[in-house]
């Protein structure tokens, strides 16, 4: 197995950093939590978030310039039987013609992980939002959830998710806020389009791991999807589904054979960028012992040796990737310093050599950051994760990193 590591090259780079990035000005209320970023290049930066008080919970959104200045912002919808968690959570993706389309999680039985998506469209940039819609047709009591949602041409939007529907009467050790598992999920998509029809449902994986973090990117007209497998020996290493120009998925693949067996979900999936022909996918793993943020760069369906950003027991995952300046690529994950958790934040050029690693903000520890998520936006880095402030508030932080 060839493995690159970076480890001197992740010293030299901390020790020349610049500063940290400029924190933005932004008040998303109390129990404000699980911020996500996407980009709408006709208007700006749009963050969504959730928020929570003693009769439910809502999501919000606001669109940012590329100063970091708040524009507008306004209610996507709220209500009081959603399922609000620090590992799933909803995100925005704009589409091709523009439209916003985006979702929540929403109760469907008592039982905690018994939950469905909610998906809604917004035709004028957050005036107005379509009447939800569920796109799994299943309609049993089990988890639907770790969504990601991906532009799919025109009005089209391609939505990822993880369903639950085989794991009904299966017995379950699945704990509080998503840590253990429960009975097989899936892998499953389909296409949502300007009718807001569902087209082409399918189970893209009949076994996967039950609670870590989908993700997609499109390059030209091929989608890859990465997520977390699971074999049948409780081998948990990332996987990669693609669709092609013709709408037909492949084959599950391991992106790189990594061999760590856990009996349980790490809540800690993987992340994808692509920039031009190139996509990199990043993740975490603690197959050789202590954490490693591990990353290949793929390019005409053939990935490169793997490489290591960071290895070391202080090393938590929860990462995510972007495009950078020059056909490059950044990861984010979380880590531990001196005194408390740390977000780091590495730049990679086109081929996946290290650039550069910086510390972007110093963390507490724990659940109370939620996942860090990382966006590039008109030269600069994007990061927005959730920040504790004491008697059980958060807030939401975001800060911009020049290159």
């Amino acid at each position: 197995m060839k493995v690159l590591r970076h480890a001197t090259a992740i010293g030299l780079a901390l020790a020349g950093a610049p500063a940290l990035g400029e924190r933005l000005p932004f008040d998303g209320g109390e129990r404000a939590s699980t911020p996500s970023l996407a980009t709408d290049p006709a208007r700006g930066l749009v963050l969504t978030w959730q928020t929570r008080d003693d009769a439910g919970a809502a999501l919000r959104y606001a669109l940012l310039d590329a100063n970091g200045r708040e524009l507008r912002r306004g209610v996507v919808a709220q209500g009081s039987d959603w399922f609000v968690n620090w590992a799933d959570f909803p995100s925005l993706v704009v589409l091709d013609n523009n439209d916003w389309v985006t979702y929540w999680l929403q109760k469907s039985a008592p039982d905690t992980y018994a939950y469905d998506l909610r998906v809604t469209r917004s035709t004028n940039g957050g005036g107005r939002w379509s009447e939800p819609l569920t796109p799994h047709d299943d309609a049993t009591p089990t988890e639907h959830g770790f969504a990601t949602l991906l532009a799919a041409g025109g009005a089209r939007v391609q939505l990822l998710w993880l369903d639950g529907r085989h794991s009904l009467g299966a017995a379950t050790d699945h704990a509080a806020g998503h840590t253990d598992e429960e009975g097989p999920m899936s892998l499953r998509g389909a296409v949502l389009d300007w009718h807001d029809r569902i087209l082409e449902p399918a189970e893209l994986d009949a076994r996967s791991c039950s609670c870590c973090q989908t993700d997609a990117a499109r390059i030209g007209k091929r989608t890859l999807v990465v997520y977390r497998d699971r074999s049948d020996a409780q081998v948990r290493d990332i996987a990669l589904v693609e669709r092609d120009a013709k709408g037909i998925w492949s084959s599950p693949q391991i992106v790189h054979a990594d061999g760590w067996k856990v009996t349980a979900c790490p809540v800690n999936g993987p992340a994808i960028a692509a920039n031009g022909k190139t996509a990199l996918i990043a993740w975490p793993t603690l197959a050789d012992g202590p954490m490693s943020i591990r990353y290949v760069v793929r390019e005409g369906g053939t990935n490169s040796p793997m490489r290591e950003l960071e290895v070391g027991t202080e090393v938590s995952g929860r990462v995510d990737a972007s495009a950078a300046a020059n056909g490059g690529f950044a990861v984010s994950w979380l880590s531990a310093g001196k005194t408390g958790g740390v977000l780091k934040l590495a730049t990679l050029d086109a081929g996946g050599k290290l650039l550069q690693v910086r510390d972007v903000a110093a963390l507490e520890p724990g659940r109370s950051t939620g996942h860090p998520r990382l966006m590039w936006y008109r030269g600069a880095h994007y990061l927005t994760w959730t920040e504790s402030t004491g008697a059980g508030n958060t807030r939401i932080a975001i800060e911009r990193i020049a290159p």
